[in-house]
């Protein structure tokens, strides 16, 4: 065999090493590619050491990276020809490691990256995983989660019962500082899962645990269109109502604007703890595919950022909308159902997706 730091003559094989973790999704991508590669180029010979756990892999690694002048950066990593490629990525990195493996071999061939990151999905066909926006994958997501009868509930209650004062400043102010204060408590909540994500990894069980959850609760919001709050209910539960009610007429009795926004705030933070059941879905699954992202803190904050400013956005056109209508919409059961519908089966397709294709939410 020729080593991986030296090129190799045309009529010997080619060896390319592969240095990959278990819980890497890009790593996955690469495996599922790879079997292509070698067909392609009979006389590849590909060698892969799964490091993470394995000090005598890592230490392989380590002296591999250091026999090619190359630095230990990520995985997955591969070595062929004397060259590092770090990372894979269709359209680039396969592309290179195709062109290695042919100047090496002296063999030509018309392969290329079309297959890497195809998936087959059931009726959309074939998929391009590489090609999905992960900004478009946050504004879908986040609006998607704004459709959330419970949280609207919440404040469509708050809005009608404001409407009573007949000031639309007021209706304005307060349910402005709803509205924002409900997004930096679902920012605070959405980055406690990004950090446990983090800390505990990408284990394939967490993934099947959650993908688990993102079906049962689509099918549970599906449930509600046929038996609407009959058995179990992503709803908010009767129980908290009173409490939500009694804090709503507070503030309307409150004289004082400072106290009335700051019962607000408060408010505002206890619906979205007692709104947690209704949400829990579309955030898990939004910030695990942001740590399986190999980007910075600050971008996948960032991103979080949009996720919240798209998730307020349907919020505050509400706010709007009763102030100057002065409290003609009501949130009915037939909108409820229609919300359920949208949610439940997006929710039910994530979490189909997450359980068979996970590698389709590694997003670019």
């Amino acid at each position: 065999l020729t080593g991986a730091g030296a090129p190799s003559a045309s009529d010997a094989p080619v060896r390319l090493q592969m240095f990959y973790s278990h819980d890497c999704p890009h790593c996955h991508e690469a495996l599922q590619w790879l079997p292509e590669l070698e067909r392609a180029f009979p006389k590849l010979v590909i060698e892969k050491h799964q490091v993470k756990g394995d000090e005598k892999a890592r230490k392989l690694f380590e002296e591999t990276a250091a026999r090619n002048g190359a630095q230990v950066r990520g995985v997955p990593t591969f070595f062929v020809g004397g060259e590092s490629f770090v990372g894979f990525y269709a359209d680039q990195t396969c592309a290179a490691l195709i062109n290695k493996v042919r100047e090496l071999s002296g063999r030509s061939t018309d392969k290329d990256c079309e297959q890497a990151n195809q998936i087959t999905v059931p009726i959309l066909g074939t998929v391009r995983a590489d090609r999905i926006s992960l900004p478009q994958l946050t504004v879908v997501l986040g609006l998607l989660d704004s459709m959330n009868p419970c949280a609207m509930w919440v404040l469509t209650f708050l809005l009608s019962i404001l409407a009573h004062s007949r000031s639309r400043r007021k209706t304005l102010m307060v349910g402005g500082v709803f509205v924002a204060t409900s997004g930096l408590v679902y920012f605070a909540f959405m980055a406690a899962w990004l950090n446990l994500f983090l800390v505990i990894g990408m284990h394939k069980a967490i993934t099947v645990g959650l993908a688990l959850i993102a079906i049962t609760m689509g099918l549970v919001n599906l449930k509600e269109i046929f038996f609407f709050k009959k058995g179990i209910s992503l709803m908010i539960p009767e129980k908290a109502k009173p409490k939500i009610a009694e804090r709503v007429r507070k503030i309307l009795r409150e004289r004082s604007t400072l106290l009335a926004l700051v019962s607000t705030v408060l408010l505002a933070v206890f619906a979205n703890f007692v709104e947690l059941g209704c949400t829990v879905g579309f955030p898990a699954i939004f910030t695990k595919v942001l740590a399986q992202r190999e980007t910075s803190a600050l971008a996948r904050y960032g991103y979080m950022a949009l996720y919240n400013t798209v998730y307020v956005v349907p919020l505050a056109i509400i706010v709007g909308g009763f102030a100057f209508t002065m409290g003609q919409f009501r949130l009915s059961e037939k909108h409820a159902k229609v919300l359920k519908l949208v949610s439940g089966a997006v929710m039910l397709a994530l979490g189909l997706v997450m359980l068979l294709k996970p590698e389709l939410l590694v997003v670019g």
